[in-house]
């Protein structure tokens, strides 16, 4: 949320689709460096969730969560179901930064462009992606006995996180170039394709230099996480 700071930072998205601008913590526009350190999963939504799908914990629970009412809460630490999965309510930002074109109820729609919004705003200048101990088939300890434990002994970096994640999606046994709504992103739209197309990176592997083991040797087939969204 807000933290140390008196008050937040507005940053704009070029070319924003669902978002013209974030309302966030002053830290990310005084920090040099963004660092994107997450898991190797898949995600219901999304697809997979890597370097970019991690910028979704950037916009703060205070403006953006599901806990608030009628005014911004520095407690909250609620989801953003309500305004960046369902587009059901605005934000509770300063300003009006919602361009009002998501989909309601639609996560597939939503989940992806908001995420590209994201990473158009805040500049990826290192994605880590930790695949040593991590989980598939859902996202999370919230989704109690769907989760599965696995140990792919991976990590996967890049300076960026479309191809980055890219790398990942194919390592996962996934084509990061898939068509919107097949596997693995088969409840949505494909926003590593999204985010190539607004010019932030590559994520056609044969356009792609991988050093390391290579794809084939770190290639660890997940499961995606199948259940269809309303499902």
């Amino acid at each position: 949320n807000r933290g140390v700071y008196g008050d937040y930072a507005i940053v704009k998205v070029p070319e924003g689709q669902l978002a013209t601008a974030w309302e966030v913590n002053r830290t990310y526009v005084d920090t040099d460096v963004l660092v994107s350190l997450t898991k190797l999963k898949s995600h219901v939504s999304a697809g997979i969730s890597g370097g970019l799908k991690n910028l979704f914990g950037i916009p703060p629970s205070s403006l953006y969560g599901d806990d608030l009412k009628d005014n911004p809460d520095e407690r909250a630490v609620g989801y953003r179901n309500g305004t960046m999965h369902e587009c059901n309510r605005a934000p509770l930002t300063s300003v009006r930064t919602f361009t009002g074109k998501g989909v309601p109820g639609d996560h597939g729609y939503n989940v992806p462009h908001f995420i590209v919004d994201l990473a158009a705003a805040f500049r990826v200048d290192l994605a880590v992606i930790d695949g040593i101990s991590t989980i598939q088939t859902a996202e999370g300890w919230w989704n109690g006995s769907m989760v599965s434990l696995t140990r792919p002994g991976l990590l996967i970096a890049g300076r960026n996180p479309v191809c980055t994640d890219a790398v990942a999606a194919a390592v996962m046994g996934f084509d990061p170039d898939a068509a919107d709504r097949t596997w693995p992103f088969v409840n949505g739209l494909n926003h590593l394709a999204l985010a190539r197309r607004r010019g932030l990176g590559e994520n056609r592997i044969k356009n792609l230099e991988v050093g390391g083991v290579g794809i084939e040797a770190a290639r660890f087939e997940y499961q995606p996480t199948f259940r269809r969204i309303g499902a």
